[in-house]
């Protein structure tokens, strides 16, 4: 397995921890207990943040440039794709932000929850999806030599995102949640 798909693999455990914190948050709270709008807050900020504004972004910007240009249709049609459901994960993030109440008091509403399963079921497709299409695409049109300097793009665009947002610790913020709701 070559850097770029460990480095994706490893985004993607990240993802998909966030996605069943999600699950947990609803499925944990009873029918008349509060949700911890708190947790579900960090988990939607994870997603508009690291998994939106990072990883999304390290693909089409520096992923999906690097492999288009080595010009084949089918690495093409993948790409475009992928990047149509990008922007289809980008619309469930946005929403999840907009329905979110701000008023911790104020109930969910069923809107929101609707949003946040097609958010999921969308995002686990997606995933698997990658794993399935992208990696072997990577593997077989990325030399290491390739695989390694995109590898170095990734970090310094990742560590970018991450200072501008004010998110350096939003996976170890995860990786708490994670624990938490086990």
């Amino acid at each position: 397995m070559g850097m770029v798909v460990e480095h994706i693999r490893e985004d993607h455990e990240h993802i998909t921890k966030s996605l069943g914190i999600l699950q947990k948050i609803f499925m944990k709270s009873e029918r008349s207990a509060i949700i911890n709008k708190i947790d579900l807050s960090e988990c939607i900020r994870f997603n508009a943040i690291f998994t939106g504004l990072c990883h999304k972004e390290k693909e089409e910007t520096i992923l999906f440039k690097k492999l288009a240009k080595k010009g084949n249709g089918i690495i093409r049609s993948e790409i475009d794709s992928l990047s149509a459901e990008h922007k289809l994960c980008r619309t469930y993030i946005k929403n999840l932000q907009d329905l979110f109440p701000e008023d911790p008091y104020e109930l969910i509403s069923p809107r929101f929850i609707t949003c946040v399963v097609g958010y999921i079921n969308q995002m686990e497709s997606h995933i698997e999806k990658e794993n399935k299409n992208l990696f072997p695409i990577i593997e077989h049109y990325l030399t290491d030599t390739e695989q390694e300097r995109v590898c170095e793009q990734f970090n310094e665009y990742e560590e970018y995102v991450m200072e501008a947002c004010a998110s350096k610790y939003i996976k170890s913020n995860i990786d708490y949640l994670i624990r938490k709701y086990s």
